[in-house]
């Protein structure tokens, strides 16, 4: 199995199978259920290190959860997620739109892959992820979480 992935517009591509989102969240002041959705503050800032491997910005107060789309919605994928401190955990996109009952924080690692790839996720302090790509990461705005609005 390769790395072949890349980022694509703040998401991970996984060779043609997956798109990873790692997306931003407030961190729970306990566990939530795993049918319930976390809201969505946007996507963690990413970046690859010079070992191959992405590094995802997370802040005390914040959490990580995984989003998930087939790259192409008629040709399912099954992923699977190597976590620290548990077995693995396989889905099958579609259906699954996220990986349920799983958040993640600075100092967390995470393996993803598919068929045709793997990529390992480091989970890094906004200091860190700063020192390791030169990028400074946005804080998150706890006024920009999805409220439910539509569209007419």
């Amino acid at each position: 199995m390769t790395a072949e992935f890349e980022l694509d517009l703040g998401r991970i591509r996984l060779a043609d199978a997956v798109f990873v989102y790692l997306q931003r969240t407030i961190a729970p002041s306990a566990p939530l259920p795993e049918d319930v959705a976390p809201r969505v503050y946007g996507l963690s800032p990413v970046a690859v290190t010079p070992s191959g491997s992405v590094v995802a910005a997370v802040a005390q107060g914040e959490a990580v959860w995984v989003g998930l789309q087939a790259v192409e919605p008629s040709r399912p994928a099954t992923v699977r997620f190597g976590v620290e401190g548990s077995g693995p955990i396989e889905v099958v996109v579609p259906p699954a739109s996220r990986l349920a009952g799983q958040m993640f924080s600075s100092g967390d690692r995470l393996t993803v892959s598919s068929e045709e790839a793997s990529v390992g996720i480091e989970f890094a302090s906004p200091e860190s992820f700063q020192e390791l790509t030169g990028i400074a990461p946005e804080p998150l705005d706890p006024d920009s979480g999805y409220k439910g609005w539509r569209l007419p």
